[in-house]
């Protein structure tokens, strides 16, 4: 598959984004879910609002963004964020699970245990859909 300059653009992020961190072993693990989840980043959420997970929009992020009305994958609008450019996802997405103590048991086995560092994403309650019980983290680790 060849990937558009967009594409390429939230690599870019992802690897700036991660070097010298814990989680940079968790690097493909990560670039792969926003893969899977974004459609190769050709959803509407990655192309045009520079939001391969399209991440609703919280209180709290300090990271430049607007807040936009966008009609989901289900058919659902809602607020989500919008960033300047792809470039600037992977701190959006640091941000969304480590500002909820919930996400704690797996930032904790990060460097050492990337895969289970998404398991416990999962467990913890990353979630691709409120309606649905299994997350698109999920799905991700089982269609390995």
């Amino acid at each position: 598959m060849i990937y558009s300059d967009k594409a390429k653009q939230f690599v870019a992020g992802l690897r700036a984004g991660i070097k010298g961190t814990i989680y940079e072993p968790a690097g493909m693990m990560i670039l792969s879910q926003w893969i899977y989840e974004s459609g190769h980043f050709e959803s509407k959420a990655a192309s045009e609002l520079n939001n391969a997970g399209g991440i609703q929009w919280r209180k709290g992020y300090q990271g430049p963004h607007e807040i936009v009305e966008y009609t989901d994958w289900e058919n659902k609008t809602r607020k989500h964020f919008k960033l300047p450019c792809p470039t600037q996802f992977f701190d959006l997405w640091k941000w969304f699970i480590t500002r909820d103590d919930r996400y704690d048991d797996a930032t904790c086995v990060l460097p050492e245990d990337p895969q289970r560092f998404f398991w416990l994403l999962a467990y913890c309650g990353y979630v691709g859909s409120m309606d649905k019980p299994i997350t698109s983290v999920f799905e991700f680790i089982q269609a390995q």
